[in-house]
């Protein structure tokens, strides 16, 4: 399955530093993190594994769809709507496709895409919002992006916010790692 990378406009690379971020300019760049870094899949944080990867941007970047699916939920996802007052509001969209679901974190979803909707890969479906209120040096802003096994309407992610230690394996998280290195190889060419 060839995914397309959901930041569009933006020079990739893939990146294990977790400084690294101070090296490029989010106008023009972003980064796959793996292995250690914070942003990166199965990541272990002070109360949870992280479920996704974090890919550092600009607010306001557009986001689009990885490959072409079926909208199955809208839902509230960090910020006072979600029950986090620690982060600002911010939404996430859930789209089943053909190699799973794709949960699109930490945005603001597009006015224009709906609940049950199809949409195809590279179809805008919102744009990144601020997550971060205190600035602890690191980028305020990025694209969460999950990936389950079959179809999830719910993002379960959500459960860590109860500190409810969560075992990707357990609750049919896939790591997106390489669907978004083969993404980012497939926009060079």
């Amino acid at each position: 399955m060839t995914w397309k990378f959901p930041l569009i406009h933006k020079k990739i690379r893939k990146t294990n530093q977790s400084e690294s971020f101070k090296e490029i300019d989010l106008k023009t760049q972003t980064e796959i993190p793996f292995e250690n870094h914070p942003g990166a899949f199965g990541v272990i944080r002070k109360h949870h594994i992280h479920e996704g990867v974090d890919l550092y941007c600009l607010e306001d970047d557009p986001v689009v769809a990885v490959e072409d699916g079926q909208i199955i939920n809208i839902v509230p996802f960090t910020g006072k709507i979600a029950n986090s007052e620690w982060w600002h509001d911010t939404w996430a969209v859930m789209v089943h496709g053909n190699s799973g679901t794709v949960c699109y974190g930490e945005i603001t979803p597009s006015p224009f895409i709906q609940k049950n909707a199809y949409i195809k890969a590279g179809q805008l479906i919102g744009s990144v919002k601020q997550v971060l209120k205190k600035d602890k040096g690191r980028p305020m802003n990025m694209l969460h992006l999950e990936l389950y096994k079959g179809r999830v309407e719910n993002p379960i992610s959500l459960d860590h916010i109860q500190n409810k230690p969560l075992d990707p394996e357990k609750f049919g998280f896939l790591d997106p790692t390489p669907y978004l290195i083969e993404a980012a190889l497939n926009e060079k060419n």
